[in-house]
């Protein structure tokens, strides 16, 4: 439900607001009050868009009723009250503060909250007048600060501030402030400064010289700072008893201990646990077999051309498909009738992926999407909502803008063949925790981020998500995923990211221009649960405009194989967190910069760390002076299969149709 308070929420002690099991929020009126009680949790709302309040006459209590004035318009207050826990809760776009605590308040924890697009965000000690705030102690733990936060992540004064394993990903000013000598003992937080070169300072002290503030205890102990963000110290180190001196957890680990931040959705929670399951049974314990059987299929399928009778036929008929996956479906006339003999096509960690395949075929007639919550039927927020198995396709050639990331189910197909759809100036396509998905023959450009909100996500379920990354196709956490014969460029984030343990995914016959950041596979150097991530990467033709991450790999294991570099500015295929990466029969031409010829690069790692990781390439073809830094030793497969790939010299041939193909009803394709 949505509630619309007239005016401010006067709580009384010894009170739970439990929001678990339905979708809340407090928004478009007045403030939650927290005034000289204790012992009260708040757990699971939004609280968003709280504007100033009238006041007059209003009920705090059974016995007692007064005038109040016009409320400040605050998402939550708390003034003079103590034991108060805050978790799980969503905030953004109040008329104030997102929450103030002051007037002696204490005892007070706000834990696993998300912040954003707010200028003053917390506020701990109203003023430099009330010395009663050094009672004041305040925890503020796996919180995470988001996108369109200016300052004050705390603004604190006079008492004692623990600010632990935090993410910090955004701010306009600064993050951390105060005045009248607060003690900010700040441990294990991650922050990562704006572009701004004039706030990249983590640290703001007000209302001092620092002849006065270099006494302040402001310690940083285990924080990471990204993109040039320091913390400026003072004071002395505050020390525990013997006991208790236990250094804060790393904050490499923040983005795991913070990413069930906000509102905590039992749903969602329950399809990651589902998905982590999911993952562990489609993990191949030997994933070189897997690659032997790829490479074997494709030396087959090179020999069998143009040696038969049958070969013969095809290229009379105008049909001469140049790799395994094509030959499997491109030839058949009636591939109008027959749309679900892709399903027997894919090749790599993907391979046994359906799709749709079981379920019936689905026209998207429509291409609005103006209704997030209770999509259109017709349109393909409305198909790819669906519970049951579906076979997605387009009536007609059609430009689509999502105005939300598109969230698919599980066991869908999107299949664009026989019309020109472009996903295009608006939001992404999002593959969260879902399994058994196909995506074919798109055309994806130009996605840009795109503000968060309500968004239903299945026939059963809605939810608050916060802002898109704008990346073209974000893959998260799910399993058996083929991309194919998809054309994409100039997203604002990645074109396509594989994600938090995704795995089973093989992306094929693809086309990538004109990008910076263009595949990522694991995200964060501090997640292993990466390793469980195998990804096909073959037959992409990797073209003009592109800068770098092609991809770029962390943990797992990554099959590159017969694939056609030609163009990129800074380097090609890099990594951290020693992913097994094998490069077999691939064409990588260098660019003229004589300091961009390495096709790899290594990140966060000296070379007595890379050495060890397993950096193969076989049969690649290096064209123009790329060179390709081999490391760790050679991956064996077994015995049976041990099958070199298709070598490089027939990549462009096997890669000449990357990107959608145009196919006619009626004829082969």
């Amino acid at each position: 439900m949505n509630i619309k308070l007239k005016a401010e929420l006067m709580l009384t002690s010894n009170k739970t607001i439990d929001a678990r099991g339905a979708n809340v929020h407090i928004k478009d009126g007045a403030q939650i009050t927290i005034q000289y009680v204790n012992n009260i949790i708040i757990h699971g709302l939004h609280v968003h868009d709280i504007k100033q309040a009238k006041g007059g006459l209003i009920r705090d209590s059974v016995t007692h009723y007064g005038v109040r004035g016009i409320s400040d318009g605050d998402g939550i207050s708390v003034f003079g009250s103590t034991h108060i826990w805050i978790d799980h809760v969503s905030m953004h776009n109040c008329s104030d503060g997102l929450i103030d605590v002051i007037a002696a308040s204490t005892a007070v924890s706000i834990t696993n909250c998300h912040f954003v697009r707010h200028n003053d965000v917390l506020l701990f000690g109203a003023t430099d007048s009330f010395s009663g705030d050094k009672v004041m102690q305040v925890t503020l733990a796996f919180n995470h600060f988001g996108k369109g936060l200016v300052q004050r992540m705390p603004r604190c004064r006079w008492g004692f501030f623990h600010i632990v394993n935090n993410d910090y990903t955004h701010w306009l000013m600064y993050a951390v402030g105060g005045s009248q000598q607060p003690t900010i003992i700040s441990q294990g937080n991650r922050f990562v400064a704006p572009e701004d070169i004039n706030a990249k300072e983590v640290t703001k002290r007000t209302q001092a010289t620092k002849e006065v503030w270099k006494d302040w205890n402001w310690r940083s102990e285990g924080d990471l700072f990204v993109n040039g963000a320091y913390f400026v110290e003072s004071g002395k180190k505050v020390t525990a008893t013997p006991k208790t001196d236990v250094i804060a957890q790393s904050a490499k680990s923040v983005a795991i201990l913070t990413q069930d931040a906000g509102h905590f959705d039992h749903v969602w929670h329950r399809r990651m646990k589902e998905a982590r399951e999911a993952a562990k049974k489609a993990y191949k314990p030997n994933p070189m077999k897997v690659t032997a059987e790829f490479n074997a299929q494709v030396t087959r399928s090179l020999k069998g051309s143009n040696s038969t009778r049958r070969d013969l036929k095809k290229k009379s008929s105008g049909c001469n498909p140049t790799n395994p996956i094509d030959q499997c479906w491109r030839c058949d006339k009636n591939w109008f009738e027959n749309r679900k003999k892709l399903a027997d096509c894919v090749m790599g960690f993907a391979h046994g992926t359906t799709g749709g395949k079981e379920g019936k075929i689905y026209v998207v007639t429509d291409n609005s999407d103006n209704e997030l919550v209770n999509p259109k039927p017709g349109t393909l927020r409305y198909a790819v909502t669906r519970p049951e198995p579906l076979w997605i396709t387009f009536a007609r050639s059609m430009n689509i803008k999502l105005k939300a990331e598109l969230m698919l189910t599980s066991n869908k197909t999107i299949d664009a063949r026989g019309a020109n759809v472009h996903i295009k100036d608006g939001a992404q396509i999002t593959i969260q925790y879902v399994n058994n998905i196909i995506i074919h023959g798109l055309h994806v450009h130009d996605i840009k981020q795109a503000k968060g909100g309500l968004i239903r996500d299945s026939v059963t379920h809605y939810g608050v998500r916060g802002i898109s990354d704008g990346d073209g196709i974000s893959v998260f956490g799910s399993t058996h995923i083929w991309i194919d014969h998809v054309s994409m460029h100039n997203c604002s984030d990645g074109l396509i990211d594989v994600i938090a343990a995704s795995t089973a995914v093989s992306i094929t016959n693809c086309h990538f221009v004109r990008h910076n950041d263009v595949l990522l596979f694991g995200a964060t150097d501090s997640f292993s649960g990466d390793k469980v991530m195998q990804v096909t990467l073959a037959f992409n033709h990797f073209g003009k405009g592109l800068v770098q991450r092609m991809p770029r790999c962390r943990w797992g294991f990554f099959h590159i194989v017969n694939n056609d570099y030609t163009h990129w500015l800074m380097y090609a295929v890099g990594g951290s967190q020693q992913p097994t990466i094998i490069s077999q029969g691939n064409r990588f031409v260098a660019p003229e910069d004589i300091n961009a010829k390495e096709v790899t690069k290594r990140t966060q790692a000296t070379k007595e760390v890379w050495k060890d990781w397993n950096w193969r390439s076989e049969g690649d073809l290096f064209v123009n002076g790329a060179y390709f830094v081999e490391s760790g030793k050679k991956v064996t497969a077994t015995p049976k299969t041990d099958v070199i790939a298709q070598s490089a010299k027939s990549v462009a041939i096997l890669t000449q149709d990357a990107g959608p193909i145009k196919c006619v009803v009626n004829k082969p394709c």
